[in-house]
């Protein structure tokens, strides 16, 4: 009975991250944010030193 019930808990969140994954690369920024966020951060990180 045990393994059962582990095994939908990992299927469901299995199934779960999958579904997270494709919704996030179909709404994935285009390629110039994802490069603007990190220099972002680090100009973030300097103002903070």
């Amino acid at each position: 009975m045990m393994n059962r019930a582990v095994l939908t808990v990992l299927l469901s969140i299995s199934g779960a991250l999958l579904t997270a994954l494709i919704v996030v690369l179909q709404t994935a920024p285009p390629p110039s944010t994802k490069i603007a966020v990190p220099t972002g951060a680090l100009h973030h990180a300097r103002q903070e030193k």
